[in-house]
């Protein structure tokens, strides 16, 4: 992943960032068609969220919320 010194997110981007923060099992069992659906934005934006924060693709970027509902769930 890429270290990014300044981050500008558009205010429909920081929706999804917020709420995929809020809600980490959206985005890992989402589509990012259902993520923008769920935060009232277009699927482009969560597309455009993903790689401004350094991910390849949208599925890179769900791998990680992935890898984080189940870490969350195997310690519960």
């Amino acid at each position: 992943m890429l270290a990014v010194k300044s981050l500008r997110l558009s205010s429909h981007q920081e929706r999804v960032a917020r709420t995929a923060v809020a809600c980490p099992e959206v985005v890992a069992f989402g589509t990012a068609n259902s993520l923008a659906v769920c935060c009232s934005v277009t699927q482009s934006t969560v597309v455009r969220l993903a790689i401004s924060l350094g991910f390849e693709s949208y599925r890179e970027f769900r791998r990680v919320f992935q890898q984080h509902v189940k870490l969350n769930a195997t310690y519960r």
